[in-house]
């Protein structure tokens, strides 16, 4: 059975991920300020920025779906589309 993961999900998923790479980040600038490394700390501060960028990002293209969503029906042919795709359990 193939499973298909809608954008909205794989955005969420990626969020997820982010949040994750975050929390390790900080973890690690935190160890590595005790113990006055600060080249690595520095470079674990910039890498922190760029994914809070990247999940910036991430949230501005799920609102972008989300309007979409809401203001665009499936046309016939989308919604053709779909009923052929195998159901997902």
């Amino acid at each position: 059975m193939i499973t298909i993961a809608t954008p909205k999900a794989l955005l969420d998923e990626a969020g997820s991920d982010i949040n994750k790479c975050l929390s390790l980040i900080y973890m690690m600038m935190e160890y590595y300020d005790d113990e006055n490394d600060s080249e690595i700390t520095t470079r674990l501060a910039i890498i922190a920025d760029m994914q809070e960028s990247l999940g910036d990002k991430l949230r501005k293209c799920g609102a972008y779906l989300g309007e979409i969503d809401r203001k665009k029906p499936c046309t016939n042919r989308q919604k053709t589309d779909l009923e052929r795709l195998p159901k997902v359990a």
